[in-house]
């Protein structure tokens, strides 16, 4: 584990780190987040993912306090520092003021003047911090092999909108991926309450079929994801044809291949699909022939080399 975080402007070893009690993002979940792979020390897609961090921010009226050059700054220093080549890095934005604004019985108008943005709204100032890390090896061996999936049998809701930002309200994605680790898969899928399918805990969903390359649409309520994009400008780089869509249970089932794609699973084959039956038993679905498909291995091959031109 990476030894020196960055907290708010300063360097300091993880374990010496403090932050307020009244954190919101630790007393509410009230804040957002990002991870971001760091490749040759340097951020990947960093623009991206930053911009992705302010509009979650400002779905939820908080600032960000810091500047893309900035954050590239401290990102590359930490890089050095920890002795990171390729890694992941995660930066958190939550804030002490939240709390206490949330006890009292004021309207807008009574709030402070200063920390208007340029809309006129009112944002709270931020704690950030910055922290980096190792990928597990084992992310390696799966895209080799391929991994099984599992349908969540709950679904959620087509039409919360907080399911489109990347916050701290979280609890759900860890539960259903505890849920998935026990019944022998990497990753849970995701249904919503007009049975689409959405995504999964911490990734992006895709299917092949027919030599084409289909994902959820944002329609479905997900969260746009930064290696989903990635991969669909890398289809259309290798003459793949590649759609958004609104996709059921049988878009799975019926495909031909299927991947996960995230900052750090990167093309995650997937060989088999789990389900839960009516009587709690879990059928275990094979897609196609279970084996890696050959769209998948291009656009593996196709990402890695965008990895090295980077």
């Amino acid at each position: 584990m990476s030894d020196l975080i960055w907290l708010n402007g300063e360097y300091v070893k993880r374990n010496e780190a403090r932050i307020s009690l009244y954190e919101s993002g630790l007393l509410y979940g009230y804040g957002v987040f990002e991870t971001i792979m760091i490749n040759k020390r340097k951020a990947f897609q960093l623009t991206a993912h930053y911009d992705r961090l302010k509009t979650s921010a400002k779905h939820i009226r908080m600032a960000v306090h810091i500047s893309q050059k900035s954050l590239d700054k401290v990102i590359s220093r930490l890089a050095q520092i920890n002795s990171i080549e390729k890694g992941y890095l995660r930066i958190v934005v939550s804030s002490s003021e939240e709390p206490m604004k949330s006890m009292r019985f004021s309207s807008s108008a009574e709030e402070p003047k200063k920390g208007l943005d340029e809309t006129g709204e009112y944002q709270t100032s931020s704690m950030i911090l910055v922290e980096t890390g190792p990928i597990s090896p084992d992310y390696e061996k799966f895209r080799q092999s391929g991994v099984n999936v599992i349908l969540y049998p709950a679904r959620r809701s087509a039409d919360t909108a907080y399911y489109r930002y990347k916050t701290l309200a979280y609890m759900e994605n860890l539960i259903t991926r505890r849920w998935a680790f026990k019944n022998k898969a990497l990753e849970a899928i995701f249904t919503n309450t007009n049975d689409n399918i959405m995504e999964g805990t911490r990734s992006s969903f895709f299917i092949v079929k027919d030599h084409k390359v289909f994902t959820p649409s944002i329609e479905s309520n997900i969260l746009p994801g930064v290696t989903r994009d990635v991969v669909m400008g890398l289809c259309t780089k290798n003459a793949i044809k590649v759609r958004e869509k609104l996709m059921t249970k049988e878009d799975i089932f019926t495909a031909d291949e299927a991947f996960l794609t995230s900052t750090l699973m990167e093309i995650m084959p997937i060989i088999a699909c789990k389900v839960v039956k009516k009587d709690d038993e879990i059928d275990t679905r094979v897609i196609k022939d279970g084996q890696v498909g050959p769209v998948t291995r291009v656009l593996q091959t196709s990402y890695r080399d965008l990895l090295l031109m980077a």
